[in-house]
């Protein structure tokens, strides 16, 4: 059971996932150790994931790009495909006009063209999509693993 304490750890790694547990420990007046067993514990259940996050203005000739997919069968059915086609950060089900919403990154709009119509539209049960160039992104942090592959195929 995660408890205030616990939220309290969580919230000073995610501004700085290095931060030592003696500092967190300080700042919250408890002990090392206490705060060493409660980030095992946040990580092994699963609560927490300390990762390396890019801020996504260094590369400005890459754009994140959301597309609302809208489908003839149920989202469940096609969520795990779209997640694994190439470029896409991330996919979720929703509720409202959409039935999924994929974000990708793409660095030029040949690359988009061939997400949306070659990759996308060529899913049996997708029905329409409307896409979405992020034109600032604040507070969306992009994983370093997922994006550092996008990056270095660039090059």
């Amino acid at each position: 059971m995660i408890d205030a304490n616990d939220v309290r750890i969580m919230k000073m790694l995610s501004s700085n996932g290095r931060m030592p547990n003696a500092e967190i420990a300080r700042k919250l007046e408890m002990s090392e150790a206490t705060v060493r067993q409660r980030i095992k514990k946040l990580i092994d259940s699963g609560a927490l994931k300390i990762t390396a996050q890019i801020d996504t203005t260094v590369f400005p000739d890459v754009f994140i790009v959301v597309v609302g997919i809208i489908l003839n069968v149920l989202p469940e059915d096609l969520l795990e495909q779209i997640t694994t086609l190439p470029n896409v950060l991330f996919s979720f089900t929703v509720t409202g006009r959409y039935d999924i919403v994929a974000v990708f990154v793409v660095n030029s709009r040949q690359m988009l063209s061939e997400i949306i119509e070659s990759q996308i539209h060529s899913i049996q049960g997708v029905n329409r999509t409307e896409t979405f160039v992020v034109l600032k992104n604040v507070g969306m942090d992009i994983d370093a693993g997922k994006y550092s592959d996008f990056i270095s195929n660039l090059t």
